[in-house]
């Protein structure tokens, strides 16, 4: 029950949901303190709400993606959620990746995914999709979205995607940004050996300055190798074997140069 004031007049406050679209009924009937048994006929009063439009609302995990080098792409977004409370559709899905590298990185997105259409090409790290979708269908637009490398070298890699969706407007006729969110891609490094190049002995093509002669000055091979590490690993050791004729006390190999250099022979 609540009491009347004195003057006998009913204060109420009406506190709707932020979100609310329908008008709030409320029913009510006066009872005689003293017959309580004596009511009023029911009336009904009726609160109109007029609503505003709100943007699109999107919610995804604090945690990163992560990708280990040499696996297939991931997905960026897993988990995402988005809500339009007035239940408009949304007519676009924007991604942005901030340092994305043209050269190694690999973005995966279908041309179209239900009604919706990929309206930009990603060598920027650009994906925009147009068209018209239900809010709740826009997770699984998202997951078919991938992101990979094809580097040798993803040592502090990391890349900041930004999501972006806009709704139909068409409860307010007027279209709604939601605020961007942001989520985290880190590339794990799975370290590499160091890689190792040479030119393939040719027994059938010596050349003349590879032959030795008794008692001459030692001959110079050429250049052994290119030597190099992907993550950029400092060489601490390089073996080089001789595995046919060799003399013990005779024989001598040397090298000149810094090891990796072009100098090096």
């Amino acid at each position: 029950a609540i009491p009347i004031r004195s003057d006998g007049t009913l204060i109420l406050q009406i506190k709707p949901d932020t979100n609310s679209i329908d008008d709030i009924k409320i029913k009510y009937v006066v009872v005689d303190r003293l017959l309580p048994d004596f009511t009023s006929p029911i009336s009904e009063i009726t609160l109109g709400i007029n609503p505003l439009s709100d943007a699109p609302d999107i919610s995804v995990s604090s945690l990163p993606t992560l990708y280990f080098e040499g696996s297939e792409p991931v997905s960026i977004f897993t988990n995402a959620n988005i809500i339009d409370v007035e239940g408009d559709d949304i007519t676009s899905v924007s991604l942005q990746i901030a340092d994305f590298n043209s050269d190694s990185d690999i973005l995966i997105a279908p041309s179209s995914f239900m009604d919706m259409v990929k309206a930009s090409d990603t060598p920027d790290g650009t994906v925009t999709y147009s068209g018209v979708m239900d809010a709740s269908y826009v997770s699984s637009l998202l997951k078919t979205i991938k992101i990979g490398s094809s580097s040798d070298n993803l040592v502090g890699q990391q890349r900041l995607v930004n999501l972006e969706v806009v709704d139909s407007g068409v409860s307010s006729e007027t279209e709604f940004n939601s605020s961007a969110v942001t989520k985290l891609v880190e590339f794990v490094d799975e370290n590499d050996g160091p890689a190792f190049t040479v030119i393939p002995y040719n027994p059938d093509n010596v050349e003349q300055s590879r032959q030795f002669t008794e008692g001459g000055a030692g001959i110079t091979l050429g250049s052994l190798a290119s030597v190099f590490d992907p993550e950029g690993d400092n060489i601490t050791s390089l073996e080089v074997q001789i595995i046919k004729g060799y003399r013990a006390g005779s024989d001598k190999l040397t090298y000149s140069g810094v090891l990796g250099s072009s100098e090096f022979s």
